[in-house]
């Protein structure tokens, strides 16, 4: 698992015309937005888990198939999981791609991690390993800033759908989140979704998402009959301004598969 890159920050600057206004001395405000390098999706460049890929400004945070599992997460702890940009997930489709991260099943294979015994007893190599923990975050941190402006207020903002393979997402603990994590400091939730919140304040898309087979080599093909459409999310994150600050994605399983799939991540700062 590659470790978090403080020492390098990403800095937005604050180009004329960027920012909007109704006007000086009118008491408008001025917003301006921080582009989060690969936030869109529509490019890759690092090789994800099981032929998925990531912009090269995020990182799988958990059993990264190219740096092995030397901690033993994916065996011991089931903290495998998968994160991905691509174009179609089930049902799913973007013009450009999204990224999703999903605790689905997967099957490993001999010497796809550092330890050939990897997927040994008790996991061989025709056996799913159940992934209970998956997610992706930005590398490197971000500050919450633009060319040396004081800004008061700082909003997150992305396109997100939530998956779920249960067909009655009722009696789910499941749950997806997503979260700060300042340098130096514990992780913050910003946003939490349920499986409960489908079909109320998250309303079910008619058709559901289909299913998906990941990782795509010797991946277990998922459901996932409950499942939202496309919503706009809109998060404070003000208390984080001028702070090194990574941006986390996390779904976590308590008893059937479920997934994120999310888009357009940005960070709109204002004053």
């Amino acid at each position: 698992m590659r470790p978090a890159i403080w020492q390098l920050v990403l800095l937005g600057l604050l180009a004329p015309g960027c920012g909007s206004s109704s006007g000086p001395g009118d008491g408008g405000t001025i917003t301006s937005d921080i582009t989060i390098a690969g936030g869109g999706f529509s490019d890759t460049g690092v090789e994800g888990f099981g032929g998925l890929d990531l912009p090269n400004s995020w990182e799988h945070m958990f059993g990264r198939k190219q740096e092995g599992d030397p901690n033993r997460e994916c065996r011991d702890q089931h903290r495998c999981g998968v994160g991905g940009a691509i174009r179609v997930f089930g049902l799913l489709t973007t013009p450009d791609s999204f990224a999703v991260v999903t605790t689905g099943d997967f099957r490993c294979k001999p010497g796809e991690f550092f330890d050939p015994d990897d997927c040994g007893p008790p996991f061989g190599v025709t056996d799913s390993i159940p992934v209970t923990v998956s997610g992706v975050r930005t590398t490197p941190a971000l500050r919450i800033e633009k060319g040396g402006q004081t800004w008061t207020g700082a909003l997150l903002r992305f396109q997100y759908t939530l998956l779920s393979g249960r067909s009655d997402p009722a009696g789910a603990n499941d749950s997806v989140v997503v979260r700060i994590l300042p340098q130096g400091g514990s992780a913050t939730t910003v946003l939490r979704l349920k499986p409960t919140d489908l079909g109320g304040s998250l309303p079910l898309r008619a058709s559901g998402c289909g299913q998906q087979a990941l990782p795509s080599a010797g991946g277990v093909v998922t459901s996932y009959p409950s499942c939202s459409e496309w919503h706009d999310a809109e998060v404070d994150i003000s208390s984080f301004i001028g702070q090194l600050v990574q941006i986390e994605f996390v779904a976590g399983e308590a008893g059937a598969a479920i997934a994120l799939a999310f888009d357009d991540v940005r960070i709109e700062v204002s004053r």
